[in-house]
Parts: structure tokens; C-alpha cells; sequence
């Protein structure tokens, strides 16, 4: 029985020694002052613009940045005036690909004195507050901004948003323009196609008139070859004919010559016959 009360008090004693050190590290831990108050408020309804990747800077991210201003701030942009307390400008980064939003970044207008050597402007990130210390790099880059505003981007104005409005009609009016144009276009299109639809129709009928003249041509040939082949005959004829005039004409002759001969054998026997009556 002793043996477990020993054990108990024992037990005891070293959980009074672990709660006592660590109060007693408590105590010895320097104070830490309460967090900044997040300034991250819902800007995406702000008016903004986008701005392509930016080039020759690595403050932000390599993707587009979207640029947004409240109220005051916009005002003030667009009028080229100074900006007032409470303007406020957030800034989103994308990453290289435009995929993924990595940066978001603040800038807010106030009339603390102690911001006054950078132009009234308190910077954040993630929306948080930064020290002056980290902050120190933002300041180095903005204060080179025109007119010592502290911010680069303009937001379009309404003589921007006319300007637009302009040249989007005459875009449009180009447009129908063109639209005309190409109407016109295709009515000329159409109408040379009935004209090469013609000239087929115009090249078959010739075609054809072709290969009837050519069927003509042939039945010509022919014919001609029938008289070609009729005047051989006609001249193989003529030759059979001069053929038989020749032995008609020969015959002749010896006719003649068989006459002759009848008659100087005539001629003879009457001689004959003179002599003989002389004689008597």
C-alpha cells in the first residue's frame, strides 16, 4: 500500500513541475503584437483594365495583370487629378501561362503623415498591410511613375470610350461595305457562270455541228472515192474500148489490102484476057 502511495506522489510532483516550466516559458516570451488587420475587400467589381505580360520588369509574375479601382481611385485616374485618402488599387498577377492567379497586390491612399514621403501610399499583399521595410522595394518602383502619382496605368476615359464607339462604326460601316462589295460580288460570280454555262452550251452545239460536218466531210470522201473508183473503170473502159478500135481499125486495113488484092488480081485477069483475045 505504501508502495503505490510513493508512486502517487511522485506522479504528482512531476505534473506540478511541467505546468510550472511551462508557465514559466510563458513568462519569459517577449510580447508579440496583434496582427495587421486584413485590408483584402471584394474589388472584382471595381472598374479595371488588363494589361498584356508585362516586359522588362520581374516585380509581379510573367502573366497578364488585371488592374482594379475603386471608386475615389477611379475618379481620379481618369481625371488626371491627384489621388484623394480612401483610394484604393489592387492589382492581380497571373503566371506565365495566363492559368492561375499568383500575386495579389495593393495599393491604399491615406493622409497618415507617416506615409507622406511615399506620396500617401500604404502598400499590401495578400491583403495585408506591409511594413515599411517590405515595402520599401514597391515604393522604389512606383515613385517613377509619371506625374509622381504613384501609379502607371490609366484607365480609359469617356473620350476613350467615344473614340472606340467611332471607330467601331466605322468598322461597321467598312463592314457593310464590304458586305455590299461582296454581294456584288457574287451577282458578277453568278452571272459569269450562266455566261460560261452559255458558252458550254454554245461549244456542245459547235461540237456537235463539228461532227456533223465531220460525218459530212467523211460521207464526201467517200463519194469521192466511189468516183475516183468509177473513173478507173470508166478509163479501164476507154482503154478496152481503144483496145477494140485499134483491132477494128487493123481489121480494117487488111480488108483494104484483101480488096486491093482482089482487085489487082482482077486487074491481072483481064490483062490476061486482053492478051489472049490479041492473040487470037
Amino acid at each position: 500500500m505504501l508502495k503505490y502511495q510513493i508512486t502517487l506522489i511522485l506522479i504528482l510532483i512531476g505534473c506540478i513541475a511541467f505546468v510550472a516550466c511551462e508557465r514559466a516559458q510563458e513568462a519569459l516570451m517577449p510580447v508579440m503584437p496583434d496582427p495587421e488587420p486584413e485590408m483584402m475587400v471584394d474589388y472584382t467589381s471595381w472598374e479595371h483594365v488588363v494589361l498584356a505580360e508585362p516586359a522588362g520588369t520581374t516585380a509581379h509574375d510573367a502573366g497578364e495583370r488585371t488592374i482594379f479601382f475603386n471608386e475615389a481611385a477611379a475618379m481620379a485616374n481618369k481625371a488626371g487629378t491627384e489621388y484623394s485618402a480612401g483610394s484604393m488599387i489592387y492589382k492581380e498577377a497571373m503566371n506565365a501561362d495566363n492559368t492561375m492567379i499568383t500575386q495579389i497586390v495593393s495599393m491604399t491612399k491615406t493622409d497618415d503623415p507617416m506615409y507622406a514621403d511615399r506620396g500617401g501610399w500604404i502598400y499590401g499583399a495578400g491583403g495585408n498591410p506591409l511594413s515599411m521595410e517590405q515595402s520599401m522595394g514597391c515604393d522604389s518602383c512606383h515613385v517613377k511613375a509619371p506625374n509622381g502619382k504613384y501609379v502607371f496605368v490609366s484607365l480609359p476615359t469617356e473620350d476613350d470610350d467615344s473614340d472606340d464607339m467611332d471607330d467601331g462604326t466605322d468598322d461597321m460601316d467598312d463592314g457593310a461595305d464590304d458586305m455590299d462589295d461582296g454581294a456584288d460580288d457574287m451577282d458578277d460570280g453568278a452571272d459569269d457562270m450562266d455566261d460560261g454555262a452559255d458558252d458550254m452550251d454554245d461549244g456542245a452545239d459547235d461540237m456537235d455541228d463539228g461532227a456533223d460536218d465531220m460525218d459530212d466531210g467523211t460521207d464526201d470522201m467517200d463519194d469521192g472515192t466511189d468516183d475516183m473508183d468509177d473513173g478507173t473503170d470508166d478509163m479501164d473502159d476507154g482503154a478496152d474500148d481503144m483496145d477494140d478500135g485499134a483491132d477494128d481499125t487493123n481489121g480494117g486495113a487488111d480488108d483494104t489490102n484483101g480488096g486491093a488484092d482482089d482487085t489487082n488480081g482482077g486487074a491481072d485477069d483481064t490483062n490476061g484476057g486482053a492478051g489472049n483475045g490479041n492473040g487470037a
